[in-house]
């Protein structure tokens, strides 16, 4: 499992918050933050949040600051489906399209178009999954009351 804190933003039915979280950089954690010009550009812009969708029954407050859980096994089949699949199907589009001395323009055209076919077929797999089995959830709230909110 892996832990991010969030605060509630706003109820979205009995079973789901909206939660938002701070984007992360490494900016600011090394000691040349000062002097390197990317450092530098990150305190400069401003901080960026997250809103995700959590799985939460229980009574929780807007404002309130909550852990939620995402296991990693969600994470992992996310990154496969949305990178992977097309990376795989734009080069073996390119091996095969080689395979028949096609032109350049036509190779590269060819593996463009199947990527672009991969890229709409996983959102359109993203819709057959049942939301809730790949939705984090909320754990425990950080002021030490603990909380369950599903049984994953």
């Amino acid at each position: 499992m892996m832990y991010e804190k969030a605060v509630v933003a706003q109820r979205y039915n009995q079973q789901l918050i909206w939660v938002e979280s701070q984007v992360k950089t490494t900016c600011g954690t090394c000691q040349h933050n000062k002097n390197c010009g990317t450092g530098v550009l990150a305190s400069m812009m401003a901080k960026k949040t997250n809103r995700v969708l959590v799985e939460c029954v229980e009574h929780v407050e807007v404002g309130q600051e909550v852990t939620v859980a995402i296991p990693e096994h969600n994470l992992l089949a996310a990154s496969w489906l949305l990178y992977g699949l097309p990376l795989i199907s734009f080069m073996l589009t390119l091996m095969v399209a080689q395979l028949f001395n096609w032109h350049e323009l036509l190779v590269l055209l060819a593996s463009s178009t199947v990527m672009a076919i991969a890229f709409s077929s996983v959102k359109g797999l993203q819709k057959r999954f049942k939301s809730t089995q790949i939705l984090p959830h909320v754990v425990q709230s950080v002021g030490g009351i603990q909380y369950q909110c599903s049984d994953n």
